[in-house]
């Protein structure tokens, strides 16, 4: 032993305690925390003599209670008052930013001029992306999930994916009207296996979401998932994240933890109060799904449910809800560490619910895709009813002079309009059961690289927060403006939509 090195702060390697499956392996850990004054003995000290010890310096110590160290904390993104997205580097506290070799700019954050609320992208996380309120309170719908092929052990996520070798997140589109993030990751375990592997082309599992987020708050997303594999991938988790300091009870409401209603008005709470509940099965056909967060901004997830349930196993003394800290944050080789105090990053999952196949194809480039719309909103459940009709029913557009209508692309969450002529009229067919919130308009070739003159039922409209617009190149090179309106309608409204051939530029 008197040969041997001296580690201090440091041990031999080791696999971490508490594991929730046998895939987590052995690595190296140091000790994250300040040292001052190292004595060496030469020989083993008693515990009376250690707890004497600790009990001289602790009373010596004015500065334990606030030691020189950075609180460890959710990074804070500070916003601009604008609506958009920024690149950035959130910053957690120094030990941890010193371990990674990225760029100024390896983040992204999507905040609001009139919200508290943003959508963040962060390496800590693998660019998981979370959505977070007012108290700083992070939430997620996950990712696409596999398990244990091409040769891997456990979990084959974007989570697994600790360095962020892989994953990765950038702006697409970014103006007044909305922004659009691409966010790209494969699903391989935590030793990088791949899953689901094609042994001709070397591919396996990989997966593009396209987020379209606007200034209500609300974000759509595309999931877009290339698999050569069996069709049973996770799409939806509802996971609560918690930083250093904060436990699943202060971030959950417990009592009336999950609220779940349909398009009639029916809705049922659900309790986690002394554990999970057996199910979240009712109402029959949901389409919202409500978690009340102890702040005044909760998560909201809209859908055609297909189903769902609730993630009551690999529960502890520790809360209610399951709760691990393999992730995020944590660089340990495990896909599931339990946790036991509120010491480290964590998160906890609360319900699953399946979504049906948006589209799909098993031919050379197979994939398969859903939808979801998704924010951290201030309504009460039942006040979303009409924003969900709007969606997963949207009205019928009728062109009237100039233009022609292409359509309600749900995946954006926007009425696609051709323009033929530069005077377009044309008539949304709101109803009760059919409403207007908040909608979107997507001019494809439109002239100029210029914002619109713009009228709604005759009334002119200028930009302002209630009316946005932008203009982005297309993929064939012609001009798109995108124009977004704060407005709620149950009757037929008109939309004058003329080139402005005079104006400051309000695009990309």
């Amino acid at each position: 032993v008197a040969d041997e090195n001296i580690k201090i702060g440091k041990g031999k390697n080791r696999k971490p305690t508490d594991p929730v499956r046998e895939n987590t392996f052995v690595d190296s850990y140091g000790y994250d925390g300040l040292i001052d004054e190292v004595k060496i003995y030469d020989r083993g000290l008693t515990s009376s003599e250690i707890q004497s010890i600790f009990s001289l310096y602790s009373k010596a110590l004015a500065w334990k209670d606030s030691p020189d160290m950075e609180m460890r904390s959710l990074p804070v993104f500070d916003p601009t008052g604008k609506f958009g997205g920024s690149y950035t580097r959130l910053r957690f506290y120094e030990t941890w930013d010193n371990l990674w070799r990225q760029s100024g700019h390896p983040d992204v954050v999507v905040a609001f001029d009139e919200l508290p609320t943003q959508f963040v992208f962060w390496r800590g996380t693998g660019f998981i992306p979370m959505i977070v309120n007012e108290n700083g309170q992070w939430y997620s719908n996950e990712f696409n999930e596999t398990w244990g092929t091409s040769g891997g052990q456990g979990c084959q996520e974007p989570m697994s994916d600790k360095e962020a070798y892989t994953n990765h997140a950038r702006i697409i589109e970014n103006t007044d009207a909305r922004v659009v993030i691409h966010w790209r990751y494969p699903l391989l375990d935590v030793l990088h296996v791949f899953a689901n592997v094609d042994e001709e082309t070397g591919w396996g599992d990989w997966s593009d979401w396209y987020y379209y987020i606007y200034p209500d708050g609300v974000a759509t997303k595309l999931m877009n998932l290339w698999t050569h594999g069996e069709r049973n991938h996770e799409w939806q988790e509802s996971m609560a994240i918690f930083g250093p300091n904060q436990h699943p009870e202060d971030i959950i409401e417990t009592e009336v933890a999950l609220t779940m209603v349909d398009l009639e008005g029916n809705y049922v709470e659900y309790s986690w109060e002394g554990g999970p509940p057996d199910n979240v099965e009712e109402p029959e056909n949901k389409v919202i799904q409500h978690i009340n967060y102890k702040g005044e901004y909760d998560p909201v997830t809209i859908g055609e449910f297909e189903g769902s349930n609730v993630y009551g196993g690999e529960l502890t003394p520790y809360a209610v809800f399951p709760t691990w800290n393999h992730w995020p944050v944590s660089q340990m080789p495990s896909d599931g560490r339990y946790a036991s105090f509120p010491d480290r990053t964590a998160h906890s999952s609360l319900t699953h619910v399946g979504l049906p196949t948006y589209a799909e194809d098993f031919g050379d480039r197979p994939y398969q895709q859903k939808i979801l719309m998704e924010g951290m909103l201030n309504q009460e459940p039942l006040g979303l009813i009409d924003l969900a009709k709007s969606w997963l029913n949207a009205p019928s557009v009728t062109p009237v002079r100039g233009c022609e209508s292409l359509g309600y692309n749900q995946v954006e969450r926007a009425f696609i309009i051709n323009a033929i002529e530069e005077d377009m009229v044309l008539k949304v067919e709101a109803s009760e059961q059919q409403p207007l919130v908040n909608p979107c308009f997507v001019i494809e070739n439109w002239a100029m690289n210029s914002p619109a003159s713009l009228a709604v039922d005759g009334q002119g409209k200028t930009s302002g927060p209630d009316v946005r617009q932008g203009v982005v190149r297309d993929t064939d090179g012609s001009w798109k403006l995108v124009v977004w309106f704060r407005l709620n309608a149950k009757d037929p409204v008109e939309f004058v939509f003329k080139n402005n051939t005079v104006g400051n530029n309000e695009g990309l």
